[in-house]
């Protein structure tokens, strides 16, 4: 799971950078 949410996070953190993944 920890891959699937790393990669979440990537492709969040450059369509929203600092938003909802902004951790």
């Amino acid at each position: 799971m920890a891959s699937t949410d790393k990669r979440l996070r990537e492709r969040a953190a450059r369509v929203i950078p600092g938003g909802m993944y902004g951790h």
